[in-house]
């Protein structure tokens, strides 16, 4: 059995890859950059198992020699732009051609290439509007709304997905992944919506003070290794041609501090306060608003359930940045 993650050196692929390593799966990563030299090491014992590609997910005929190569049987197309404003502004047609067009493309070459099961993530992005009016997000009764530009392609990308489907008799599921951080989280130049998380962890490691908003937002936050357990799960269990919410299903509160005294127990020289100064805020949320969380119920009826509430996720987290901190963090 051998599975592609696309997009598979970024953050989410590789919590992806490695999980899939761990259940003796063969993978290829194929992404627009290597993977990682830190985490090739940090996977030595699987050495054989993972392939890294460079490549573009438009590129069909790459895709479908990478595929028929590696007898895939399974696709994970995580490959996307992860936008913010800036980019919003001044490239619109990136976000479309890889969010959209891209994955068109990929399904294309699955179909084409007798690709047995694809997990497509679409992301909690797409209820937009939506979380800021009621307590809880869910896929059966909650409107997509989405504002931004990533939100709106990958809501887009999400009913074409279930459509071709449908259309060309693809065995597909729908993850509507949740705000996630955790291990492997860096700039990749297409990920622009970097989680307060990451910055804290580097602020940490270079003994410099973190400065918070006074007002922390509640956000349904999820651990990174979550995410790619709940994608692995889907793959093996879910019912095909539904979309499935995969988060924590839980409020994070002020977890994000408990985070910070865990990096202090580690870097000393590190300090953190919060402020209601915005000049001095350091530590960005892309939005300073709180959020509904997102209802998990239906992923649970499958069997699934995330194993890091957020007190485990903060010590976890703590513990990985002070042994691949200095080699991921910049």
């Amino acid at each position: 059995m051998s599975v592609v993650v696309t997009g598979g050196a970024g953050f989410i692929g590789l919590n992806l890859i490695e999980i899939l390593l761990e259940r003796g799966i063969d993978v290829v990563s194929f992404s627009t950059e290597e993977v990682p030299a830190v985490f090739m090491d940090h996977v030595e014992r699987y050495r054989g198992h993972l392939t890294s590609i460079t490549g573009d997910v438009r590129n069909l005929e790459q895709l479908k020699s990478v595929m028929a190569e590696h007898d895939v049987s399974g696709l994970f197309p995580l490959a996307a732009v992860t936008a913010d404003a800036n980019r919003e502004a001044s490239g619109p047609e990136l976000l479309f051609s890889v969010n959209v067009d891209g994955l068109i493309t990929q399904l294309r070459a699955a179909r084409d290439l007798g690709v047995k099961r694809i997990v497509v993530p679409a992301s909690g992005a797409i209820y937009g509007d939506s979380y800021f009016d009621r307590a809880v997000v869910d896929e059966a009764t909650t409107p997509c709304q989405p504002r931004d530009l990533y939100g709106i392609t990958k809501f887009a990308a999400e009913r074409i997905a279930l459509r071709l489907a449908d259309l060309w008799n693809l065995d597909l599921v729908v993850a509507r992944i949740g705000g996630t951080f955790g291990p492997w989280e860096r700039p990749t130049g297409v990920r622009d919506l970097i989680t307060p998380f990451y910055y804290v962890a580097r602020l940490a490691q270079r003994g410099e003070e973190a400065v918070f908003p006074y007002d922390i937002p509640d956000y349904c936050w999820v651990y990174s290794k979550d995410i790619a357990s709940g994608l692995w799960h889907l793959y093996e269990k879910a019912r095909p041609g539904f979309a499935f919410n995969v988060s924590s299903g839980l409020n994070w509160g002020q977890s994000i501090l408990e985070f910070a005294q865990e990096l202090k127990l580690i870097y000393p020289a590190f300090s953190w306060r919060q402020s209601v100064n915005g000049d001095e805020i350091n530590v960005p949320f892309t939005d300073y608003r709180s959020r509904a969380r997102m209802n998990i119920s239906r992923i649970g009826a499958s069997g699934w359930r995330p194993s890091y509430p957020p007190r485990a996720a903060v010590k976890d987290y703590a513990a990985w940045v002070s042994r691949f901190g200095q080699a991921i963090l910049t």
